[in-house]
């Protein structure tokens, strides 16, 4: 159930049931967050994890928050929900090249106008998704440089 594929079929199979019926499918609340590059960022920008480890630990410090959210709301809630946002979040960080304050600022932007949440709300909620944002900004930068670097070597290779 790990399988990253699988939790994709199944967050498919879920927004199609609330296009269809209007809303969610019930689905077990253990549902494991699907780890990709977005919600690796915004796991270490958020200090949930202090460094890079194996998906497992990305899905357990998520596990963690869904049980912190659910001891506070209640409900039926999985992580398919929370991965909604934090996958748009992951996003909105990489579109604004890492840049703490621009990304403070459209994911307050985004938490407001399309999540529908009070300012005061989406204002702390940016700054705690980019606490620790200087070990992303790193690893964006040495990912850039390192992409320079392997577009230098094949372009040499090609002459």
């Amino acid at each position: 159930m790990e399988k990253k594929t699988m939790v994709f079929a199944i967050k498919a199979f879920d927004i199609s049931h609330l296009i269809c019926f209007g809303d969610y499918a019930k689905f077990p609340w253990n549902i494991p967050i699907p780890v990709d590059f977005h919600v690796k960022q915004v796991t270490i920008s958020s200090g949930l994890l202090e460094s890079y480890g194996d998906d497992q630990a990305f899905r357990k410090a998520w596990m963690l928050v869904l049980k912190s959210v659910k001891e506070k709301l209640g409900g039926n809630i999985s992580l398919l929900r929370l991965d909604s946002s934090v996958w748009q979040i992951g996003r909105i960080m990489y579109k604004s090249k890492y840049n703490k304050n621009l990304s403070v600022k459209r994911i307050q932007r985004y938490m407001v106008e399309k999540i529908g949440v009070n300012v005061d709300l989406a204002v702390r909620f940016a700054v705690e998704m980019t606490r620790y944002y200087i070990i992303t900004l790193l690893l964006y930068l040495f990912l850039q440089e390192s992409e320079k670097f392997l577009n230098s070597l094949c372009k040499g290779k090609m002459r």
